[in-house]
């Protein structure tokens, strides 16, 4: 137990950067959705991108995958996609909430 407690420790700078990086993506979708309300394909920019960002950084970490470099590579790759793929699913949200509000005005007119 006190070996995961040491490797937690030892890797916390690289575990507090998936949160991190996942906020940055969430703010930045939420930001462009407000920014530019009418084009609704707006808001999905920072999460392709960042899953586009992802992959390109996992084709090098695939090939040097033995290596200290390729699994460094991977793990950033991992929480590039990751984020992108929470930030997608948080502007999908966003998209479901705004066009439930939309029908329930409707309705209610």
């Amino acid at each position: 137990m006190s070996r995961l407690f040491n490797l937690m420790l030892h890797n916390f700078s690289k575990m507090i950067l998936f949160p991190l990086y996942i906020g940055i993506v969430i703010v930045l979708s939420l930001l462009l959705y407000v920014i530019f309300r009418e084009k609704k394909w707006i808001k999905y920019i920072p999460s392709i991108t960042s899953i586009v960002v992802g992959i390109i950084i996992a084709i090098p970490a695939l090939i040097n995958f033995t290596d200290e470099s390729g699994l460094k590579l991977a793990w950033i790759a991992i929480v590039v996609c990751a984020s992108g793929f929470i930030g997608l699913f948080f502007s999908w949200i966003i998209a479901l909430i705004e066009s439930i509000i939309k029908n329930y005005k409707e309705i209610k007119d």
